[in-house]
């Protein structure tokens, strides 16, 4: 019988998942840690979670590199960071007035290594020596019925996402990122 897994949801707000320590700043029912994520270190031990869950998070932060050097920390070689955040042509990146940060296709490439990057970032890119190799990443689009054009737009700008982003094709916004990442530990 293999051991249970731990699982972790940052910043959960009301977002209470099964099978996860829910962590947030302020208690809602079914928080089961309180902790200020901009108050480095979190309150875990070195290579516990098999998986850190961040949905709409890491934008409110004050420090996302130093996050990222947190969660590689507390997150064990081989666990998953599963990330959504805005994407900075959405409406919503910009109307919270408590986000921080935006992100792009290419931000988290700043967390991984030389021979795992998936975009040309100049030799200075590394923030940190601790680094994730990407898993996969996404740009997701609303969809609905009065969005029909976004199921194709979301499949053809996930197949070119440097165009999309560096041309005039971002004039069509996205809504989010899914970055899922997995922690390298030598």
């Amino acid at each position: 019988m293999g051991s249970k897994k731990m699982k972790l949801n940052l910043g959960c707000g009301k977002d209470i998942k099964d099978g996860y320590i829910n962590l947030d700043v302020r208690y809602i029912k079914g928080v089961d840690i309180l902790c200020d994520l901009n108050s480095l270190p979190y309150p875990f031990k070195n290579d516990v979670f098999d998986e850190i869950y961040c949905n709409n998070i890491l934008e409110h932060l004050n420090d996302v590199a130093r996050v990222m050097e947190e969660l590689h920390r507390i997150g064990k070689s081989k666990g998953r960071v599963v990330i959504r955040a805005p994407h900075f042509t959405s409406q919503y990146a910009f109307a919270d007035p408590t986000h921080k940060h935006y992100f792009t296709y290419e931000s988290f490439d700043y967390f991984v290594s030389a021979n795992e990057m998936t975009s040309e970032l100049p030799d200075w890119y590394s923030y940190s020596y601790r680094k994730f190799k990407i898993l996969s990443k996404k740009i997701i689009f609303s969809k609905g019925l009065l969005l029909p054009w976004n199921y194709i737009l979301e499949w053809l700008f996930n197949n070119i996402p440097k165009y999309y982003e560096g041309t005039f094709l971002r004039v069509f916004p996205a809504e989010q990122m899914i970055i899922v990442l997995e922690v390298v530990k030598r």
